[in-house]
């Protein structure tokens, strides 16, 4: 029902626009993840939800020194729509100006540390407008937190689920234009309320936006023109330069996942279109065209003229392997086709059924055959059922197509061709991100599908440099998880059931099913690599003193042939720390030192292992630092400063512990909602919805007083408890069931938890505006909130990395029960106002 009120009606107008400005946020948030992404590294973008809390938190230190706030909801609405439409502005302006700035952060010296710290602050400018209304909001007579807090939430739910849904349709750059008119709608919307004028004030903005929205579209397109990609700086000069050997991208697909850029087709002799082949072929004569996913994940597509069989070149390849060491074996499940020339090696060794399964939807699409793709017939053709072997193409992830399978299916081959990228690693780039592909449950997972003395072929990049550079970390990691599991399974001498081949940077590590391997299936495997040109760094009946070509390779046998209290020993010697990546710790690229403490590497790098992020963590820390310790100046005189100050730290660890839970959840959740495309689509709006109705929620039926904050505390660790329990061994029981199913299932269970969560910030700040009057200070106080989200953001990595995913979980948890028992404290201490009695 429509209030009669007028100004209940400009209150209500307020908060419809604030709907629409969290919503173009949230999906300007989700975008820079994919632009992050493309122009860094994917490691990068954990730092988007800090740049925008930060430019949040900013927001609220401006209209703490400089109330924005009214009596008048007229004179707000005025002044708050300039601020969304400067966030409608400065939206396509900060994208143009990204892709045209030549900064790198791997690049070394200071161009490379200053890169992030650079983009970092370019981005939280951009949000500051975004801030300042949902601070003006907060700190507005007649508004409540908890009205304010869910109108944002649920808007904040709604832009995250949009985002997944327009990035297909729209692409980046015209995603960047959706949310750039979400802000200009919420402008226009306050406008309209402050009375005369509007009009011409919503065509000058119009314009503006209109302007810069149009810039932001032929930027790239210049770009493109001049040097064939539509982004100045790349974060691998190298493998672009490879690519654009091709042409430049005939083909731009943006989807959640990743980008992804088809090159025309052509021939190279490149090592990013040949990799894995015997050397011999690399002059070969061989057609194709490259792909690139998010710039950097580059696979092939392999133009043949025929059918491949044995004779041909995919049977020449590094992952021909696990069908020289099981002839007979019919059927090999591919994780992460890519290109599709895991298939072609498949078919070319005699499988007769190919289980391939592809995350990326628009990869999948390439290999299934797609209307845009005017070449794709002539790769797809091949790739398809034929008479000799039957080929079926999944989209999905697949360590849940694995999970879900276990006991219903078993192959002879299980093979995943690097999975990963140089760049990544050449970088530490996959270090902050999780991946659950090579943890010691994985490969358990994959070894619950091989028959007995099947093939498990997992690949990596064995970057030794023999100046120190880098190491095999990877590969020796890789052996490390085989040893154990293959312990856990009982197996009595491990390094029997192993074998390692190289072929100069790819190393396939070969696991073989309950049995060791036998001296024939040792001299096929020996052959093999001699006949192409490859080396076997590890195999059971290689001599001790067998020669090595990098002086490292002698690691793998002495690891290999070790007991388990010896490869403890030898393992507590090397410079770093090798133990098996868990699902509770997914970080299988992290490689930290055996120093001990948050070091990671052997460079000594304090908490991050690249330059680049140390500075923006310091840049973030000094604006943290300077976002609580500003207001403080102005307000230390103000009525009520002594009860902010007490405030402080519930606010301090309520922000902290909402970033841990919900980072933790996602983790919690990825394998079960089948990927990290769900937990963006699903559990990101489910959380974000949640506490938004848990906001409104939460102060009609909390009361405003130390019993409410009791009764939360007692709450919080009830839901934290449920919840944990619900992801541990409720929802993975649901795993084989279909996608609607474990949707349903995942957001029945966010839903209530974002909505306990959100219950307590805006309960606490209602309960301070209850106290004496009102209190001045809460745009301080959530800006500290913002302040604390910034940093927890960007430290929850390590955190998780050292702690896992369950305690960091359950240290989230005891952050909201201890700021929830300071709040009852601080709530018994200080006089109710005469309404609130």
């Amino acid at each position: 029902m429509i209030s009669s009120d007028p100004i209940e009606r400009q209150r209500t107008g307020l908060l419809a626009a604030l709907l629409a400005l969290s919503a173009s946020s949230l999906h300007f948030e989700v975008l820079l993840t994919k632009f992050f992404a493309n122009k860094l590294e994917h490691h990068y973008t954990f730092a988007v939800i800090s740049l925008a809390l930060l430019g949040f938190g900013a927001g609220g230190v401006f209209v703490q020194l400089r109330p924005a706030s009214s009596p008048d909801p007229s004179l707000l609405a005025l002044r708050l729509s300039r601020y969304a439409a400067a966030f409608a502005l400065a939206m396509p302006l900060s994208i143009a100006l990204f892709v045209m700035l030549p900064f790198d952060p791997a690049a070394p010296g200071l161009a490379g540390a200053l890169a992030l710290p650079v983009y970092f602050l370019l981005f939280a400018a951009t949000f500051f407008p975004a801030g300042v209304c949902v601070s003006a909001l907060l700190a507005a007579p007649g508004l409540t937190a908890g009205r304010v807090y869910a109108w944002d939430l649920i808007g904040a739910g709604l832009g995250a689920a949009l985002g997944p849904a327009l990035l297909p349709l729209a692409g980046g750059y015209g995603s960047v234009v959706i949310a750039s008119c979400l802000a200009l709608f919420a402008s226009a919307v306050m406008r309209s309320r402050a009375g005369p004028g509007a009009r011409r004030s919503i065509s000058f903005a119009t314009l503006a936006v209109a302007v810069a929205c149009l810039l932001t579209l032929i930027v790239p397109r210049v770009l493109r023109g001049v040097i064939g990609f539509d982004m100045l700086s790349f974060k691998y000069t190298t493998l672009r330069d490879e690519f654009l050997g091709f042409g430049p991208p005939a083909q731009v697909y943006w989807n959640p996942i990743a980008r992804v850029d088809v090159s025309p087709s052509g021939t190279s002799v490149i090592g990013g279109f040949r990799y894995g082949l015997a050397r011999s072929l690399w002059n070969a004569p061989l057609a194709g065209r490259m792909i690139l996913v998010d710039g950097s994940a580059n696979t092939r597509q392999w133009l043949l003229e025929h059918r491949p069989d044995r004779t041909s070149m995919p049977a020449r390849t590094l992952w021909s392997l696990p069908y020289v060491m099981r002839p007979e074996g019919k059927r090999a499940l591919i994780i992460g086709p890519g290109g599709g020339v895991d298939i072609l090696v498949g078919k070319a060794m005699g499988a007769t059924e190919i289980d391939a399964v592809e995350l990326n939807p628009d990869v999948y699409r390439l290999l299934a055959g797609r209307l845009e793709d005017r070449e794709g017939e002539a790769y797809v053709r091949l790739l398809r059922s034929d008479d000799q072997t039957r080929v079926s193409l999944f989209n999905a992830e697949a360590r849940h197509f694995a999970h879900a399978r276990r006991g219903q299916r078993t192959y002879d081959v299980v093979l995943a061709s690097g999975v990963d990228t140089l760049t990544a690693i050449q970088t530490a780039g996959n270090a902050l991100s999780e991946n659950f592909l090579y943890t010691r449950d994985a490969v358990e997972d994959y070894v619950s599908l091989l028959e007995p003395g099947g093939q498990l072929a997992l690949t990596h990049w064995h970057l030794d440099d023999p100046k120190g550079g880098y190491s095999p970390t990877l590969p020796l990691k890789m052996l490390v998880t085989y040893l154990e599991v293959l312990e856990r399974a009982g197996a009595p001498e491990p390094g029997r059931r192993v074998c390692v081949v190289s072929e100069g940077f790819w190393e396939s590590s070969l696991l073989k099913k309950d049995q060791d391997y036998t001296e024939e299936e040792v001299a096929r495997l020996r052959a093999f690599a001699s006949d192409n040109g490859f080396q076997v760094v590890y195999d059971p009946f290689m001599a001790q003193d067998a020669p090595v070509l990098r002086t490292r390779d002698v690691l793998f046998r002495q690891l290999a042939r070790a007991s388990k209290s010896e490869r403890a020993t030898l393992l507590a010697t090397l410079p770093w720390k090798l133990e098996p990546a868990t699902d509770d710790r997914p970080y299988f690229y992290w490689i930290r030192s055996n120093r001990g403490g948050l070091a990671v590497f052997d460079d000594g790098g304090w908490i991050f292992p690249q330059s680049s992020v140390r500075w923006m963590f310091m840049v973030a820390l000094l604006a943290s630092l300077g976002m609580v310790a500003a207001p403080a100046i102005r307000a230390r005189r103000a009525p009520g400063f002594g009860t902010t100050l007490r405030s402080l730290p519930f606010f301090a660890a309520t922000g902290l512990a909402f970033v841990f839970a919900e980072n933790a959840l996602f983790l919690l959740l990825t394998l079960v909602v089948g990927g990290p495309f769900w937990s963006i689509a699903v559990v990101l709006p489910s959380m974000l919805i949640g506490y938004g109705a848990g906001s409104w929620l939460g102060g009609k039926v909390v009361p405003a007083r130390r019993s409410g904050a009791l009764g939360l505390a007692v709450a919080f660790a009830l839901g934290f408890a449920i919840v944990a329990a619900l992801a541990a061994w409720g929802l993975p029981a649901l795993m084989g069931y279909g996608t609607v199913v474990r949707i349903a299932a995942a957001a029945a269970m966010v839903v209530p938890f974002g909505a306990l969560l959100g219950t307590a910030v805006p309960w606490f700040m209602d309960l301070l505006r209850s106290r004496r009057g009102g209190d001045p200070n809460l745009p301080w106080l959530w800006a500290v909130s913002s302040a604390s989200n910034v940093l927890g953001s960007l430290v929850f990595v390590p955190f998780c990395a050292q702690l896992g995913v369950r305690w960091t979980f359950g240290l989230s948890a005891a952050l909201y029960v201890a700021a929830l028992l300071g709040a009852a404290a601080i709530g018994s201490r200080e006089p109710v106002s005469a309404g609130d009695r």
